[in-house]
């Protein structure tokens, strides 16, 4: 850099700044995946304890239902029916909701999506760093699109997996950019 004219020096900074920015969004990125994804492994992680409680619950049925042969009493045995039918009911339900969201899957998806974020960040670190020790300008300059345009296209392919996963990463990113700014 010894050797650049002013203008030189200013363009690589301000090629480098948007680097840095692009940086910035993979960090953003990734605070948010790891936010989606420990939400999603909570939930994944509390339907699979409820899930076992309850049936452990219904498998003591015939137990009691064994007892209420002695007592032969039927409101007992319609109030015990009757929270029977509720517990299956309960279990059907968050079976559904685990069966349709996945929550444990799409906790395993993000948190990949989350490591992608932070290699990519180490990997424009050190494209910046080597184009820092270039001493010829246009190999610097060229060293820095290039690392750009990859993230960009890095950025572009991440938001379009965790789409995937149905979290408009984009769309949260740029709002906690915002957010950080104000």
């Amino acid at each position: 850099m010894e050797n650049w004219t002013e203008t030189q020096i200013n363009e690589f900074h301000s090629l480098e700044s948007l680097l840095k920015d692009r940086e910035n969004d993979y960090e953003s990125c990734s605070q948010i995946l790891a936010q989606v994804v420990e939400k999603n492994a909570k939930k994944g992680g509390n339907s699979k304890i409820i899930l076992i409680i309850l049936g452990a619950l219904v498998a003591i049925k015939g137990v009691i239902d064994q007892l209420m042969v002695e007592f032969k009493n039927p409101t007992i045995e319609h109030g015990v029916l009757i929270i029977f039918t509720l517990i299956g009911v309960i279990i059907s339900v968050i079976a559904g909701l685990d069966s349709t969201f996945k929550y444990a899957e799409i906790a395993a998806g993000l948190r990949i999506l989350s490591a992608q974020a932070q290699s990519n960040i180490l990997t424009s670190q050190t494209k910046r760093a080597i184009s820092y020790h270039l001493e010829d300008y246009q190999q610097a300059i060229s060293a820095l699109k290039e690392a750009i345009n990859e993230q960009v296209k890095q950025l572009k392919t991440l938001y379009d997996q965790a789409a995937f996963f149905g979290l408009d990463l984009a769309a949260k990113a740029s709002r906690l950019r915002k957010s950080q700014k104000v």
